[in-house]
């Protein structure tokens, strides 16, 4: 979705969508021509099958080089991720899909593919990481920002103690090193603070949960009890043989039970709906921690309001994951095991599922409709009062015209203005000054101004989602994907409609968010490993007689050798693509052959100066009024583009017979002006005396 504005605007017509839909059309009417020519039956499918080619381009693809040039490349950068990232998704949501059903189909979510899909995932995300630098590469060279890099400038907000440096001679701001290291003091207590709030609410909404669910599966178990003791159990063992441990594992039939979807779903359902509201509360906190460190430069300032802003975020959504992930299983026994590992495995998948859906849902309201709600009622209350003030300006000129012995009729202010007194100009002018106001252009200046910050962030998280937890839930790429399909269309609406454009700023990639990738396929890979040794039963199904602590020692050898084999495969593919390589080589040539070219002509131009000047020297004069020439040093005058012999008076011809100078004369002259702009030389000059 991408706006036709007026003056400035993207085109439609020169969006990618439309530019597939004519490739489409085109590619109809050459296969139906050619199937006339051969008398051959066209495929009845063949324009379905277009049209599902046409629709899939305009899902994936976006006009990127339309938006860098309307709205600058940080934010054209921000939506070419997004074509990138949702293209790269297709993969892991085909191998989830399959993953899925071997879960369905085992009745397990510890499923005989969790080893292969979490290899094929710590694959994908180094390569994903590779080859987005060379897109990034390749788009930086394409709007001609490619190793381009951000001019340090002093922050209008920086405050400090003004030094005169005697290296430039000027006057600056200077900081104490040891004044920001205390407020580092007092703001790492009070991040870490907001970080334990964060994980004590978690707590205790889930912790909640599961004592709930604890007294469902009692309950169930009582009933089961009941039942045997009803039926005249003789030995007395069977009803003994479920104890707490097997109580709470989840049958068949609580899958039936809308009592047990409702404690299942209802805290994950509630906690997601706090996310945005403790990203946006936190977001303050941490604008506020940096401001008070007082960073000298605006790279300085936005990197650590990234690192506060993502710990904050990760924290928020990672914590609940990781507690039912980890923190469950620290009691558990190698007999329980098995059973306590799948419930941790299930709550894991609802709250992911929930996370991935509920909260990024509520997200687009917060972030989309709840601010375009704001403006238009600002901007209707804003009319309405416009419209008082210009309807109570109206009554009383009115009452004044016909207080002066007007004519009484409705007439508008724009009549008769000379005939009005000054007081009624100055109210004429007032009024307007309100007629200007009432421009859209007003109203668009009410609404808030655009920063892919919060977009890069809720990106960034949902791939933390499916590079950390797609094993737990493998449909986790195909939600993603949905998603994002749904959400690339959202910001180009919220850019377009509901957001001030942005001032264009040149950029050649990410900035600080390559690095929060980096660290986010490390924390994946990590949190695979881990979920393999300590949640999952396949390592010891594969080594029964090794204990927990053998196969932990096993996943850390095994999740060293996936880093390694990330960090050598990054740092061996090239960064740049092969053709922007061939187009920076080519470039090269090119400018060397024109420094070539020019260094030539100087040379040339240098020389045929001297032997014009040398031939002249040694011809004698002639009576007649023929001119002599001597040799002289050029002065600065000589060696500008626009000199001329005739004006400066430095060809000066017979007064007498006014004869022109001579072909060689000027030819040397012309040389001489070709090659002074190029570079500095000192030719002999042609110069003429009576």
């Amino acid at each position: 979705y991408w706006k036709k504005e007026t003056g400035s605007a993207i085109p439609m017509k020169q969006t990618l969508i439309n530019v597939a839909s004519d490739k489409a059309a085109d590619r109809l009417r050459r296969q139906r021509r050619v199937a006339e020519y051969t008398n051959s039956e066209v495929d009845p499918y063949l324009e379905w099958k277009e049209t599902a080619k046409r629709v899939v381009s305009g899902c994936m693809s976006q006009p990127l080089e339309r938006i860098a040039e309307y709205y600058g490349e940080e934010v054209a950068f921000y939506f070419g991720w997004l074509e990138f990232y949702n293209k790269w998704l297709v993969a892991p949501s085909i191998f989830g899909f399959i993953v899925f059903c071997v879960q369905l189909a085992e009745g397990k979510m510890d499923h005989p593919l969790w080893l292969p899909f979490i290899t094929f995932m710590a694959i994908w995300s180094a390569l994903l990481l590779v080859f987005w630098r060379q897109r990034c590469a390749e788009l930086a060279f394409n709007w001609g920002t490619y190793g381009i890099e951000e001019e340090e400038v002093q922050r209008p907000q920086f405050r400090g103690t003004e030094v005169f440096d005697d290296a430039t001679g000027e006057i600056k701001k200077v900081y104490a090193t040891w004044k920001r290291s205390l407020i580092y003091v007092g703001t790492t207590p009070l991040w870490m603070g907001c970080a334990a709030v964060i994980v004590t609410i978690m707590v205790s909404l889930f912790s909640t949960r599961d004592e709930l669910l604890e007294d469902y599966y009692g309950a169930d178990d009582e009933m089961a009890n009941n039942s045997t003791a009803t039926g005249g159990n003789d030995n007395g063992d069977d009803g003994d043989t479920s104890g707490d441990n097997d109580a709470e594992l989840v049958g068949e039939e609580d899958f039936h039970d809308p009592y047990f979807w409702y404690l299942l779903l209802m805290y994950p359902i509630l906690y997601g709906l706090l996310i945005p509201l403790f990203t946006v509360l936190f977001k303050w906190c941490a604008v506020w921690m940096s401001d008070v460190e007082n960073h000298k430069t605006q790279s300085k300032y936005r990197a650590h309001l990234i690192v506060k802003t993502f710990t904050f975020n990760f924290v928020t959504a990672f914590s609940s994951l990781y507690y039912y992930a980890f923190y469950t299983l620290k009691d558990a026994d190698d007999a329980v095991a098995e059973q306590r590992a799948e419930n941790a495995l299930i709550r894991v998948g609802a709250s992911l599922i929930i996370f991935l859906t509920v909260c990024e849902y509520w997200a687009i309201i917060l972030d989309v409709y709840i601010p375009q709600i704001v403006i238009n009622l600002k901007i209707f209350l804003r009319r309405n009062r416009l419209r008082k003030i210009v309807t109570d300006m109206n009554r009383r000129y009115l009452i004044d015209r016909r207080t002066e012995g007007a004519v009484s009729r409705a007439v508008s202010w724009k009549d008769d203005f000379k005939w009005v007194g000054t007081d009624n100009r100055s109210r004429l002018r007032f009024r307007k000054l309100i007629d200007e106001a009432r421009s859209p252009v007003w109203e668009e200046s009410l609404m808030p101004h655009y920063e892919p910050f919060d977009d890069y962030s809720k990106s960034l998280l949902q791939f933390g989602y499916v590079v950390c937890f797609s094993t737990v839930l493998p449909i986790t790429p195909i939600i993603a994907l949905l998603n994002n399909l749904l959400m690339i269309r959202l910001d180009a609406y919220k850019l377009c409609r509901t957001r001030a454009r942005p001032l264009a700023v040149r950029a050649s990639g990410m900035g600080v968010w390559a690095n929060v990738l980096q660290v986010l396929t490390v924390v994946g890979i990590i949190t695979g490993c881990a979920l393999t040794a300590v949640t999952s039963t396949r390592m010891r199904t594969w080594f029964p007689h090794i204990n927990r602590t053998g196969l932990v020692l096993i996943m850390v050898v095994v999740e060293h050798f996936i880093l390694f084999f990330k960090y050598w495969l990054q740092s061996s593919m090239p960064t740049v693509p092969r053709s922007v390589c061939r187009a920076l080589e080519l470039e090269r040539s090119q400018q060397q052959k024109r420094a070539n070219d020019n260094l030539r002509r100087c040379t040339f131009g240098d020389q045929l100066a001297t032997q014009a000047a040398v031939q002249k020297s040694s011809t004698p004069a002639r009576r007649g009024g023929e001119k002599t020439v001597t040799i002289v040093e050029p002065h600065e005058e000589m060696m500008s583009p626009n000199y001329n012999p005739r004006l400066s008076g430095e060809l000066v011809t017979n007064r007498r017979h006014r004869r022109k100078p001579s072909g060689d004369a000027l030819l040397s002259l012309q040389a001489l002006r070709l090659a002074s702009p190029l570079q500095p030389i000192s030719p002999n000059v042609i110069a003429g005396d009576n």
